[in-house]
């Protein structure tokens, strides 16, 4: 028979590897897989050294076959390759398997090389013997024409018979390259294979691993978990427990309290001799049910105890109470752990919302943006009509500089062209016979002064160009003004008839030779032919000349 202590020390064993199954299960699985992929390599190179067996069997075969056709042809001594190089085998004796394999392969480039120069120097004389032979043809040719001999099948024939080795010797290269070539292509394929063998298995090993990173990444989010849930039961298993040692504690301290009042109660009681059997009735009653009572209790608080030892894998009750402090430890720890936990949330959190507020704003700009962009092709045609604007009104403004320039040097030729007119300011002569001498030498003297003064004006207006329209259209009007009072003089209604006919047709030619252009690309030239008479009252005329000479006379005398 198996006693209860051992019992419980093999269910604590078997809950401890239990839980340690249930730790390393993950462990365990990742070095099952291992051994999945360490059998699956092993399979494979199993089938590659199979498959290396079976071409290296083709191949002893094939030299065996070789070896016998050999010995029974020929009957020669066979000798091992590398018999007839004594110093290479020499050198290569004290060397291990790697070195020997790379010496090998060294020298047989080598070999290679002289091979290849000897091919070269062979093909180099087949051809300086063609072309001997086709330089003896020649001159055997040229031999028997000086001899008279005409063999001309003979020279043909060896022309033929050059040609032919000439395109043999280029067949032979031709065939050379091309097997040279053929062997780079079969190297080259074999490369590719291999190479592609290699992408494949990374491939492969890739996909493997990430397998694996999803699977360990799985398993530690679910054991992060299992974690968290066994945490929470362990906190309230302890609360549960708690509450009940409390309560129990309180139970067992009111029964103490029942039991010393009874025995109080019991040793105070007198006994009379017929209430003596119902009293010892009674007692033993009360004494049974309170024992059956705190039997009970026991008990209970047994398997609690014992469950508790259970839960927390305590061998005895006195190591329960370490186990109780450590597990009050371990909660103050989780309390503070959790506080810290959530001032980092309360972090995050605030974060969080920033980001959020940063998102929205962000979204705002986003559709500012996604706006601008719906509004994107009417902007750049607004701005192509602006651009365009812009570009008209610079040519205007162009235009209008150069006909303003046209129109204030149209302006300043005229004022030069109207340079001798001059408001009079004399007054008519009178023609009065009784004037003074002294008089008539006051005038003389004015006319003098007034001649200078306008030869100065003259000269100070050739000097001072005005640039300014307003001043010159002032200064045309006001000239033109004088002309125009100077000239208004009547004319006979015939000759006023005339010259407004003229005029008319005149303005008429001019405004449809502009509206319609030139008839036939010739233009019309219609103009009038107009004689102007300027009369300036400051130059005197020839009666006043004759007239003040007169007064001259007339003063000497």
């Amino acid at each position: 028979m198996v006693s209860a202590k051992t019992y419980k020390m093999i269910q604590a064993e078997t809950c401890i590897t239990r839980d340690k199954i249930t730790r390393y299960r993950g462990i365990l699985k990742l070095y099952a897989r291992d051994k999945k992929l360490q059998l699956l390599q092993a399979t494979k190179l199993k089938s590659t050294v199979s498959r290396k067996l079976a071409s290296l069997e083709v191949d002893v075969r094939k030299h065996r076959e070789i070896v016998g056709k050999d010995l029974s042809e020929g009957g020669k001594k066979l000798t091992y390759p590398g018999a007839d190089c004594g110093k290479f085998c020499l050198a290569i004796s004290q060397l291990q398997a790697s070195e020997i394999y790379a010496a090998i392969f060294h020298n047989s480039d080598i070999m290679r090389q002289l091979l290849n120069k000897l091919y070269y120097e062979k093909n180099k004389k087949l051809k300086h013997a063609i072309e001997l032979q086709l330089e003896y043809s020649d001159l055997s040719n040229e031999c028997k024409e000086e001899n008279g001999g005409t063999l001309q099948l003979h020279c043909e024939q060896q022309q033929f018979v050059a040609q032919l080795q000439r395109s043999i010797s280029k067949y032979n290269t031709a065939k050379a390259i091309r097997s040279i070539y053929l062997s780079i292509l079969h190297i080259l394929q074999k490369d590719a294979m291999f190479f592609d063998t290699l992408l494949n298995m990374l491939k492969e090993d890739q996909f493997s691993q990430c397998k694996a990173m999803l699977r360990m990444t799985v398993m530690g989010q679910l054991a992060t978990e299992n974690l968290d849930d066994v945490r929470q039961k362990y906190k309230r298993m302890t609360g549960i427990i708690l509450r009940n040692m409390r309560i129990r504690e309180q139970t067992l301290n009111s029964v103490r309290c029942q039991v010393q009042d009874l025995w109080s109660c019991a040793l105070s009681l007198v006994r009379v001799e017929s209430d003596t059997v119902f009293s010892r009735k009674d007692i033993a009653d009360e004494l049974s049910s309170a024992d059956e009572v705190l039997e009970k209790q026991l008990i209970s608080l047994e398997n609690i105890c014992d469950r508790i030892k259970e839960t927390l894998l305590v061998r005895s009750y006195h190591d329960l109470l370490s186990r109780l402090e450590d597990q009050s430890k371990q909660r103050t720890d989780l309390l503070a752990r959790l506080n810290f936990n959530t001032k980092n949330r309360d972090s995050l959190l605030s974060k969080t919302n920033h980001a959020v507020q940063v998102l929205e704003g962000l979204m705002h700009s986003k559709t500012a943006v996604e706006h601008y962009k719906a509004q994107e092709c009417e902007i750049l045609e607004q701005i192509e009509i602006e651009k365009k604007r812009e570009k008209d009104l610079k040519e205007l403004k162009k235009i209008r500089g150069e006909l303003f320039t046209n129109i204030r040097a149209a302006l300043q030729n005229i004022n030069m062209m109207l340079l001798c007119v001059r408001q009079s300011d004399t007054k008519d002569t009178t023609k009065k016979k009784d004037v003074g001498k002294d008089v008539m030498l006051k005038k003389e003297s004015n006319y003098d002064q007034e001649d200078t003064e306008l030869e100065l004006e003259s000269l100070a207006e050739l000097e001072e160009v005005d640039t300014d329209v307003l001043v010159l259209l002032a200064k045309i009007t006001r000239k033109i003004s004088i002309l125009y009072n100077m000239s208004n003089f009547d004319l006979k209604k015939e000759k006023e008839y005339k010259a407004r006919y003229f005029y008319q047709t005149y303005v008429s030619d001019y405004n449809s030779n502009w509206i319609l252009g030139s008839i036939e690309g010739k233009e019309l030239r219609i103009g009038l032919y107009v004689e102007h008479e300027m009369i300036d009252a400051t130059v005197p005329t020839r009666d006043d000349v004759k007239f003040r000479s007169r007064q001259i006379i007339e003063a000497h005398i």
